[in-house]
């Protein structure tokens, strides 16, 4: 049996770094190109500017797990390949081949970590974003048609 050792606790240290800032990367700019196309409805439906912010806020903080969801497969790539460029930058994977180590056996606490991303990214699929979409349609409803309660029209001729 494989044991976790220094060399896997210090590359999946380097691999969650790297997912941090891949993850604040993709997630803050989603959110940002996501915000400035909606911000002239958003200023005009919030009704003051207390108000507006906090719910333009919630609306957001609502919104984060199921951007995380859509930019997750390139965060998980990002962050691998950030990772593996930082160590072979710093000489820090050729001395951990000098070891005797094999690259699948470097490549683990990168995969298990990504293992564990996927779980987790499925647990939000199915658990936490249901739970958050109908706060985010009301507060999105409010601030973008102006109305509270929104129905899709129908026109039938």
């Amino acid at each position: 049996m494989i044991g976790i050792d220094r060399h896997d606790r210090y590359v999946a240290r380097v691999f969650l770094s790297s997912w941090l800032a891949s993850t604040t990367l993709f997630v803050g700019l989603f959110g940002v190109v996501d915000f400035f196309g909606k911000i002239d409805d958003l200023i005009e439906n919030s009704s003051s500017a207390g108000a507006g912010v906090a719910m333009i806020g919630r609306m957001y903080l609502c919104r984060v797990p199921s951007i995380f969801v859509q930019v997750a497969p390139f965060v998980m790539l990002m962050a691998a390949l950030f990772a593996l460029i930082r160590l072979q930058r710093h000489g820090e994977l050729m001395a951990i081949f000098m070891t005797g180590r094999s690259p699948m056996r470097v490549l683990a606490p990168i995969l298990g970590m990504t293992l564990l991303c996927m779980v987790v990214l499925v647990v939000a699929q199915e658990v936490l974003i249901p739970r958050l979409a109908l706060q985010r349609a009301n507060d999105e409803a409010v601030l973008i048609h102006g109305k509270p309660d929104w129905v899709l029209s129908t026109t039938i001729k």
